[in-house]
């Protein structure tokens, strides 16, 4: 996978896994991460690399944990109303 050619269906995963039910970000474990996006391990870890390279994601502490960053939050906001705009669902 080359880090400009993203599958928007993926990151929409891994953005919808990171908001809670109330849209608030919430951390997640690296391997709850994967399962959530329901990726392999390497597509895994080529999606968060680009994603945190993006300012995105920010993946921190021991063990490390994934979170939206503000701007990712943003991000998941755009991509909401996006969807509402388009297939009238605003769901991740």
């Amino acid at each position: 996978m080359r880090s400009d050619r993203l599958d928007l269906r993926v990151v929409a995963r891994f953005l919808g896994a990171l908001a809670g039910p109330d849209g608030a970000a919430r951390p997640l474990s690296r391997s709850r991460l994967q399962r959530a996006a329901r990726v392999n391990y390497d597509i895994y870890r080529a999606y968060e690399a680009a994603l945190v390279a993006r300012g995105i994601l920010a993946v921190e502490g021991e063990p490390p944990v994934a979170r939206l960053t503000p701007h990712g939050q943003e991000v998941r906001q755009r991509l909401l109303r996006l969807l509402a705009d388009v297939l009238g669902s605003g769901s991740l």
